[in-house]
């Protein structure tokens, strides 16, 4: 079901090359060999929890909630990657201190985010309102990175959530650019370092995904 950067199985990484891992994230803003490593560990723990819960899933979900696990261990400079490596710099000094590998951090925090969103599911009885999407809405958003008559960050968040939802064709690797750059304002310039891959790489599924996506605006109603 992965596949971002490779089908090769994962090999465990030493405490000495998680270090580096980490190192790597903070210090060259790399998130390709992370997201190598610890992509079927973070897929897995978000199916593990949704079936003990009750919770329905599909790929589209899974793939939203990988990204914004990869974007929690990127927000505020790294926080808390940073966390983890001053913990294990002052284990390994001698400090009596309580550390954890890092599969278990990744998983933990992986849980964490999961348990949040389930505990933030709308109750039953709580109308939403379905929205179109129109192909109006999507040339403007992918040419300024704005829709034009929405007010809010919330309601451009909304717009965009609504968008993906129509996305299954979408690679995983397409979703997570999109959402890069689109749910959380990374420019393309970063995203090449992120994910390791060059700037044409990342224009080309850039485009792919906003073809697709206006294909599907097609198929649904104007506003």
């Amino acid at each position: 079901m992965i596949n971002l950067l490779s089908d090769k199985p994962v090999k465990p990484l030493s405490l000495e090359q998680q270090v580096e891992l980490v190192k790597e994230c903070i210090y060259f803003e790399r998130l390709d060999t992370f997201i190598y490593q610890y992509q079927v560990l973070i897929v897995s723990t978000l199916i593990t929890y949704w079936k003990y819960s009750g919770i329905d899933y599909d790929k589209d979900k899974v793939w939203d909630f990988f990204v914004d696990v990869i974007i929690f261990f990127m927000k505020n400079d790294y926080e808390y990657l940073r966390k983890w490596l001053k913990r294990w710099v002052e284990k390994l000094s001698g400090k009596n201190v309580k550390a954890v590998v890092l599969p278990s951090w990744v998983k933990m925090h992986t849980l964490f985010i999961a348990r949040d969103d389930f505990r933030s599911v709308k109750p039953d009885n709580e109308v939403y309102e379905e929205k179109n999407i129109s192909e109006e809405d999507l040339s403007d958003l992918f040419t300024s990175g704005k829709i034009s008559d929405i007010n809010t960050d919330i309601e451009k968040r909304e717009m965009i959530k609504i968008i993906l939802s129509y996305t299954p064709e979408l690679t995983s690797l397409e979703r997570l650019i999109f959402k890069l750059n689109y749910c959380y304002y990374f420019e393309k310039e970063d995203i090449t370092k992120m994910i390791h891959r060059n700037r044409n790489t990342i224009d080309q599924r850039m485009h792919t995904a906003e073809k697709k996506l206006k294909a599907i605006a097609n198929k649904f109603p104007y506003n």
